[in-house]
């Protein structure tokens, strides 16, 4: 398999790592199958950038506002360049005229959403991989588009797909937590989560930093402190 999947993931700092991490993990399971898998964007991290390396993954810049028809237009070139039949979108600001110009161009479309971030969804395939109630349904959406919702479409790295099969034994009274808030954590709340946690002296903490986060030494020095 020689095609390519190319995905356009808004900027890291805008929606937070976690997107394109999601991502990751449907182009690895690509590359798994033999093809392709490449990135684009218009802004992502160092750390992002690292890990797509490791995964021998390219990854190229968007020079245009996001969900803008300029960068519809430069995400089409991207696609043809690199034979990709396929655009993978994962960003609030990729909405219904960036996804129009996108299906104009003749190419397939799979778009990531959560809690219905646009009006009208113009795509063959809409992805929402959280727990939904059963009635939710994506009515405003083009004629044929497949929905795929629910945690049957959750999408795992490799590194998580392994332990699903995992059965753990639950004590009756829980004493060890795992504290993460995502890539980056601008606002610090992790800090927060630490003070409180520090109050009960039964309690054994792991706190997990994204390496987007830019509090880690702070984080670190809090930590020994508890």
């Amino acid at each position: 398999m020689n095609v390519s999947l190319l995905f356009r993931t808004d900027d890291s700092v805008a929606i937070g790592s976690g997107h394109a991490m999601r991502c990751l993990a449907l182009a690895q399971e690509w590359q798994r199958r033999g093809g392709l898998a490449i990135f684009s964007a218009a802004e992502t991290t160092p750390s992002f950038l690292q890990r797509l390396a490791g995964d021998d993954i390219a990854s190229l810049r968007i020079d245009a506002a996001p969900g803008s028809l300029a960068d519809a237009e430069q995400t089409i070139s991207l696609a043809r360049a690199n034979n990709a039949v396929w655009i993978v979108a994962d960003g609030y600001r990729l909405g219904p005229v960036w996804q129009r110009a996108i299906k104009a161009a003749g190419l397939r479309l799979l778009v990531l959403d959560d809690h219905g971030f646009c009006d009208f969804f113009c795509a063959d395939l809409l992805l929402n991989q959280n727990a939904l109630p059963p009635d939710r349904d994506y009515a405003a959406r083009a004629p044929g588009a497949r929905q795929l919702l629910g945690t049957r479409y959750v999408l795992l790295r490799r590194e998580f797909a392994v332990w699903s099969s995992w059965q753990r034994e639950t004590p009756a009274l829980a004493r060890k937590i795992l504290v993460t808030l995502g890539g980056a954590d601008p606002d610090n709340v992790t800090a927060k989560v630490i003070e409180a946690l520090a109050q009960f002296a039964d309690v054994e903490a792991v706190v997990v930093v994204g390496g987007a986060n830019p509090h880690l030494e702070s984080l670190q020095t809090l930590a020994a402190g508890r």
